[in-house]
């Protein structure tokens, strides 16, 4: 079973940099150990084949970011190299849930991409 929930909100795109329509994108959401969902832009290579393996990359943006700034751009672009790459927003950043928002703390982004380490491990077996 997938942990990942599909966002099917696809009508607005709020990213700041250029779109490369081939590469095939996907927003996706999971929840850390504290029940905060965590949003995320998932990018695939051009020719993806889910029958196939690939590695794979987190891209997180840095304090006060989001993922349609900086971090997205760069999954896109690693995408075209041939990874599979998921941009997230940290938890009380853009579409990620957390009161109060916009709060920047180290042990807080530890933790989201912990979790995200642990779902991506369980997919993979």
């Amino acid at each position: 079973m997938s942990h990942y929930v599909v966002d099917n909100f696809q009508n607005f795109d709020s990213r700041t940099y250029e779109i490369y329509p081939n590469i095939p994108h996907q927003k996706v959401n999971f929840t850390n150990r504290f029940g905060i969902t965590i949003a995320g832009d998932l990018y695939f290579p051009e020719e993806f084949d889910e029958n196939k393996a690939y590695a794979a990359l987190i891209v997180c943006h840095p304090h006060g970011g989001v993922k349609e700034q900086g971090n997205g751009m760069y999954a896109q672009e690693m995408a075209t190299k041939g990874f599979v790459s998921l941009a997230i927003d940290f938890s009380y950043f853009g579409e990620s849930g957390g009161m109060s928002r916009q709060m920047s703390t180290p042990e807080g982004f530890i933790e989201d991409i912990m979790q995200l380490l642990i779902i991506s491990a369980q997919e993979r077996m």
